[in-house]
């Protein structure tokens, strides 16, 4: 296989996912921006954006601006870490957690597009070489 049609296959498989991603929560004000800070978020409450932003492997201006969108949406609010008051943890609001199931319920219907495609054992397959390839790279770019 050519490298070339590897990365172009996986650019197109990214854009056709946040596509979906931006067509089917719209409703909730959520997009391909937006979304990997919030599901963070749901599963980490109490998350600094320190820590968000190097989990998500993000700068500091965007992570700002996505938690600020969420905070503006009434999806998640800032509250100071009880152990240190300069730290800010940031957790879903009640409205943020009412939109999680219908959310999680699209990002399912994504993924069980992409399920239906592979058997078990070629999606572990491609989910071991997409891990290796992101390793790779992390490696280099840790190197510079």
């Amino acid at each position: 296989m050519n490298i070339q049609k590897l990365g172009h296959s996986l650019a197109q498989a990214a854009r056709w996912q946040r596509r979906y991603e931006a067509d089917n929560l719209r409703q909730f004000n959520l997009g391909p921006r937006t979304l990997p800070f919030y599901l963070a978020i749901a599963h980490e409450e109490g998350i600094s954006q320190k820590d968000l932003m190097n989990k998500l492997l993000t700068d500091k201006t965007r992570t700002t601006k996505a938690v600020n969108h969420l905070v503006e949406s009434g999806y998640v609010q800032r509250q100071s870490n009880r152990k240190d008051n300069r730290v800010k943890g940031v957790f879903l609001t009640d409205k943020g957690r009412t939109i999680f199931p219908p959310v999680k319920r699209i990002l399912n219907r994504l993924d069980g597009l992409l399920s239906d495609k592979l058997s078990e054992e070629d999606l572990e397959q491609l989910i071991m070489m997409l891990d290796a390839f992101s390793s790779a790279v992390q490696q280099d770019m840790e190197k510079q």
